[in-house]
């Protein structure tokens, strides 16, 4: 009966040490999973902003013309872009919200919105939209809330001159 007992003890402590050394793989294959998710995510964060870029280089000119002097085409086409814009801003947020975009990352695009604000024209389009359910709402709470808060206290309105 002593050998049966040492031997069931055996197996529970065997069973144990798998249990744990399983434990030990799924975690690693977890943060190696987080890890591929978080390099992929800044690969599509970059791959927007690049089109985003891509596709400015007439609006640039556009927008240098006064709102009251473009044409319906042009503001038709600046107003699209400014949704594309805030999209690619908003899913830059989702991202780093969820925790797939470094903060050190993140910051750039955020300055760089702070800066798109900035502008009256765009102040504008964002106040109209803001509260109409276009936008996820912790988004717009983090513009309202944090953004715009803490960059007028860094002073970055400099920035949008």
């Amino acid at each position: 009966m002593n050998f049966k007992m040492k031997t069931t003890q055996v197996v529970d402590v065997g069973g144990f040490i798998a249990v744990v050394i399983g434990l030990i793989f799924v975690g690693l294959e977890l943060r190696q999973n987080t890890d591929a998710v978080k390099a992929q995510t800044i690969q599509e964060v970059q791959r927007d902003v690049r089109e985003h870029l891509l596709l400015g280089g007439e609006l640039f000119d556009i927008r240098s013309i006064p709102a009251s002097d473009r044409t319906e085409a042009q503001q038709r086409k600046v107003r699209t872009h400014w949704l594309v814009a805030m999209r690619s801003f908003e899913n830059q947020w989702y991202h780093y919200d969820r925790g797939f975009l470094d903060p050190e990352i993140f910051e750039g695009y955020a300055r760089h919105l702070y800066i798109q604000l900035g502008n009256d024209t765009e102040r504008s389009w964002w106040e109209a939209r803001r509260d109409l359910g276009f936008f996820h709402p912790g988004f717009v709470d983090y513009v309202e809330n944090s953004l715009l808060t803490e960059m007028q206290s860094l002073n970055w309105s400099r920035l949008a001159e």
